[in-house]
């Protein structure tokens, strides 16, 4: 995409929960520094940004409450409360609607109306719910849930209704990613070194690649069809098409919990066109360049990292 002067360049804004500091760092992705630290409820580990209505709803883990944010003033605008052991996020832009998974036995899957911040529906799933992730192509909300052996969960995100539920083949999934444009959905697993490649068409196992470690946080980028799995104390990237590891080690200070891959090209540390991925590592952001596949830099946050987003 070009413009008047070349090609457009995004500057995107990067979201970071530190569960241990009870705050949302605010970091800009182009001068890759702190702007500011929020504070919001205790042990964050969950969020989500709403990039239309430039709001970014974090989860509060034991506070059991949501703090919604505004993007532009970086102030709590409400609280949402009653929402137990937040564990992962989805924003729906069909029905601009706010899917949270509470990491509970029996778990279930709160669903929150986005326009006037209240919950509208409660979902059942499996046992000890984490990543949630939400297909534009479907409609389908995806919720691994962790403690039911390799279950993940399919709802329907109008109806709310459980459509599906896929047996991954590997135990402890842990989180998830869509790629719309191929319609693929991406697992990864706490306990084995298996990563679950699923057909979002019939929600059925294509594959599952054998990445080397444990994996949590996994990211999508259709326009460069690649996927960043955080594994072990390194980032691994898949083809997207193909299925198989290209770079088996980004390696890192620590082990990334979640990643995250900005959508579009920024103008970073003199190096355009770049596509920075941004990794929580401890109490850290870890930035890689995608095109070198090293690290660039780390900017110091607040304490045990937990959950990282992006608005472009």
């Amino acid at each position: 995409m070009t413009g008047p002067t070349g090609p457009e360049v995004a500057r995107p804004t990067v979201y970071v929960a530190n569960s241990g500091s009870n705050s949302l760092s605010v970091i800009d992705g182009i001068n890759l520094t702190v702007v500011t630290e929020i504070p919001v409820g205790t042990s964050p580990q969950a969020g989500v940004v709403l990039p239309e209505a430039n709001l970014i709803y974090v989860g509060n883990g034991i506070s059991n409450n949501i703090s919604v944010i505004d993007g532009s003033t970086y102030r709590i605008i409400t609280t949402i409360p009653n929402i137990p052991s937040a564990r992962g996020m989805a924003w729906s832009p069909k029905n601009n609607q706010v899917f949270v998974s509470s990491f509970a036995a029996p778990g279930f899957v709160t669903v929150i109306d986005a326009e006037n911040h209240s919950p509208i529906a409660s979902v059942p799933v499996g046992n000890g719910p984490v990543g949630v992730a939400f297909n534009p192509l479907t409609d389908l909300v995806y919720v691994t849930n962790y403690n039911s052996a390799d279950l993940v969960s399919v709802i329907d995100g109008t109806s709310h209704a459980i459509v599906s539920t896929i047996n991954t083949g590997s135990n402890n999934s842990h989180y998830v990613a869509v790629d719309p444009a191929r319609n693929r959905v991406y697992v990864t697993h706490g306990t084995t070194n298996l990563f679950t490649v699923v057909d979002g068409t019939n929600n059925s196992v294509i594959t599952n690649v054998n990445i080397g470690n444990t994996s949590v946080g996994v990211h999508a980028n259709p326009l460069l069809n690649l996927v960043y799995i955080g594994n072990g104390t390194r980032v691994t990237v898949l083809d997207g098409d193909n299925n198989y590891v290209i770079t088996a080690n980004i390696n890192l200070p620590s082990g990334p919990r979640d990643v995250v891959l900005t959508p579009l090209p920024v103008n970073i540390m003199n190096s355009f066109p770049a596509y920075p991925l941004y990794a929580i590592t401890g109490n850290t952001v870890s930035v890689v360049n995608t095109a070198t596949d090293t690290l660039m830099l780390t900017i110091p946050v607040g304490q045990a990292t937990y959950w990282v987003g992006i608005r472009a």
